[in-house]
């Protein structure tokens, strides 16, 4: 089931953010910066995302527990892309993929854009994460462009950003 978060959802956020990058990103990002990941930093960072208002959404399973989430809102870098909202992050824990909560949270963020008059978007991708790569590519998503992280960055790394100009498509 896809919900949005509420303040108290926070410190179940933090833990599933951190557990979805440990599972998602070894060989990609350097073991350093996973081993040293705080889901209590997490928390507080989604406790102001949630209380700015921007749209965090959740997949939870039939008991309530987390499995997942997205964030969207308004383009945070529209002089590099020209699209009016950003899906800031989407993870699932990788025990509950390839249930469709992926495409389900994907939706969520989508309605969430189109009900602020964002009828387009992007995200950034990490290189190396073919999984994501091929999940977006899969949703309709066009890569838009290539760059290495910009300043300041905790490590050297390449994402990728992909783009629907109507996101109407993700909702249908």
């Amino acid at each position: 089931m896809i919900v949005r978060a509420t303040p108290e959802d926070a410190a179940a956020l933090g833990r599933v953010h951190v557990q979805a990058w440990r599972e998602s990103y070894p060989g990609i990002v350097p073991q350093p910066v996973l081993d040293g990941l705080d889901p209590a930093e997490r928390a507080a960072m989604w406790r102001r995302v949630i209380a700015v208002g921007e749209d965090v959404w959740l997949a939870r399973d039939a008991d309530g527990a987390l499995l997942g989430f997205a964030n969207a809102g308004p383009q945070r870098e529209p002089a590099v892309l020209p699209f009016a909202g950003e899906i800031n992050a989407i993870y699932l824990l990788q025990a509950a993929q390839g249930r469709g909560l992926g495409r389900a949270l994907m939706r969520a963020a989508a309605r969430g854009l189109l009900a602020r008059g964002l009828g387009a978007a992007s995200l950034w991708v990490l290189d190396g994460n073919d999984a994501a790569h091929g999940f977006y590519a899969a949703l309709g998503g066009r890569v838009v462009l290539r760059r290495a992280f910009p300043p300041p960055a905790e490590w050297e790394g390449h994402e990728t950003a992909f783009a629907w100009d109507n996101l109407a498509t993700l909702v249908a």
